[in-house]
């Protein structure tokens, strides 16, 4: 049973060490995402529209400078799904094409492989739901690299400490078993012991009655003042018996 728990436990650990730091990642998406949809919806206001005649231009350039964090990817796609801009202007869109995109997947946390080597966790915007002025999507990434290898560490270093506390309690086991089993044992031997000892108190009368009866067979005729010697002895044994008996 201790064993048991020990794996539940471990189980249990690794589960919710993987939701934890995943959880905060998913979080972190959420809010630049509420965070971006207002600025759309400010974007989307009557009086910006009427100020600014390229209600595009300035979208792109309000969303990608809203953006801060550095590990934060945000592509612009157009409603095709077709990468329109990022915000690492230091690198070509195409280099981005592999980077999967699913319409269906709009306002939910999702992960993404990338080259089966880079994870992302990521979010998508439809912006036809938040404005009136534009079409199109914005996909928040977030590069989970190094949370998976923290994952990692940490599931592994609570799968060594359930082996260790596993061997650990095995070993303790075995030393309180055989603490509790101690006495037990003294006990068996000293009966083993007690058993060998009657038996060999035992034979010795018992073979003298035995030989005495057999003499008193041999001489059914005899009379009983002849064999005196012989039943005094038989009875002598017998007492020496009964007081082995009453003194174990």
């Amino acid at each position: 049973m201790l064993i048991l728990a020990f794996v539940v436990f471990g189980i249990f650990m690794m589960i919710l060490i993987q939701r934890i730091t995943y959880n905060s990642v998913d979080i972190e998406l959420k809010e630049h995402s509420r965070s971006i949809k207002k600025v759309l919806k400010e974007i989307d206001a009557f009086e910006i529209r009427q100020k600014y005649k390229d209600i595009d231009e300035l979208q792109e350039y309000t969303i990608l400078s809203k953006v801060k964090n550095p590990k934060l990817l945000c592509i612009l796609r157009d409603e095709d799904g077709k990468i329109l801009n990022t915000n690492v202007s230091y690198i070509s869109n195409e280099a981005f094409d592999d980077f999967d995109f699913d319409e269906n997947e709009i306002d939910k946390t999702y992960t993404m492989i990338v080259d089966d080597d880079y994870y992302y966790k990521g979010i998508t915007i439809d912006l036809s739901e938040v404005t009136d002025t534009t079409t199109g999507y914005v996909q928040l990434l977030i590069n989970i690299d190094s949370e998976k290898e923290m994952v990692k560490i940490y599931q592994r270093i609570v799968a060594w400490s359930v082996v260790f506390g596993i061997g650990i309690s095995v070993v303790a086991s075995v030393i309180i078993s055989r603490r509790s089993l101690a006495p037990v044992a003294k006990i068996l031997k000293q009966q083993e012991e007690f058993v060998q000892n009657v038996s060999h108190d035992l034979r010795t009368p018992l073979t003298i009655i035995q030989a005495k009866q057999e003499l008193l067979l041999s001489d059914p005729n005899a009379k009983i003042i002849d064999k005196v010697e012989d039943i005094s002895i038989a009875l002598n044994e017998i007492k020496r018996i009964t007081r082995i008996f009453c003194i174990k």
